[in-house]
């Protein structure tokens, strides 16, 4: 059986065992984390927009300090799940895409991704430093989004190359807690399904999506179909808004 290069599988166990060692140190690092997060608002209180208030500035401290952890444990489940997701898939390409070039490039994108958990230690930081809204905003846009997109592009290229071929897929919510970053790799995915005259059979609770890309759509209630129609025409209904708010 072929196996991915080692240095994904490397970058892979990598992570997970960071992960691992986060969630064994995280119960005994909590009381030396929870007084140096406090530290750093106070250290930043332009960034954070302390007034100067115990009750409003204790309030505003203590959300930061609760973001920060929350970046400290997401990193240990995501490290957790993605690592053996990326030896997963890595051992996938390895076995049944033919394409030197398009191997390389998904392996780059499935060791770029396997990073995607560290990025929440960077949002822990930022947090801290720039302020809790301030914080998140950065982290994401520079940090979570670049790297969760390149192993979402490189799961998503995947599919395309594992179904070449294939004249149908089903999909059951496939945004289902995305950041709209990646929703909108998912929505522009499904067009160029389209374009190349694949049928998707698509299962969505986000009926924005939906409607933006299906060609008809079916409204279910309670197992059966209430409304049916072309999405335009379903965009505009007022039974479309009073089932499901858009």
């Amino acid at each position: 059986m072929r196996r991915p290069p080692l240095v994904v599988v490397f970058v892979a166990l990598l992570v997970i065992a960071l992960g691992e060692t986060a969630g064994a140190l995280m119960s005994q690092w909590r009381p030396q984390i929870v007084p140096y997060a406090q530290a750093r608002v106070a250290a930043n209180p332009q960034a954070h927009g302390l007034a100067g208030s115990a009750e409003y500035d204790g309030e505003i401290t203590a959300r930061a300090v609760y973001s920060a952890e929350a970046g400290v444990s997401f990193f240990h489940t995501h490290a957790q799940g993605l690592g053996p997701l990326v030896i997963f898939a890595g051992s996938v390409v390895a076995g049944v895409v033919p394409w030197r070039r398009a191997r390389g490039a998904l392996y780059a994108l499935f060791g770029l991704g396997a990073f995607f958990p560290l990025g929440y230690l960077a949002y822990a930081v930022m947090v801290l430093e720039r302020g809790r809204d301030a914080g998140v905003e950065l982290a994401e846009r520079y940090v979570l989004m670049p790297l969760g997109s390149a192993a979402i592009v490189g799961l998503v290229a995947l599919a395309l190359l594992m179904v070449a071929g294939a004249r149908l897929i089903l999909m059951d919510e496939p945004t289902q807690g995305l950041a709209p970053g990646l929703i909108r790799h998912i929505r522009d995915m499904i067009r160029e399904l389209k374009r190349l005259r694949i049928t998707v059979l698509l299962v969505e609770q986000n009926a924005r999506v939906a409607l933006s890309v299906c060609d008809r759509g079916y409204i279910m209630e309670k197992g059966s179909i209430v409304f049916e129609g072309p999405s335009a025409e379903l965009r505009e209904s007022p039974v479309t808004r009073e089932k499901l708010g858009v």
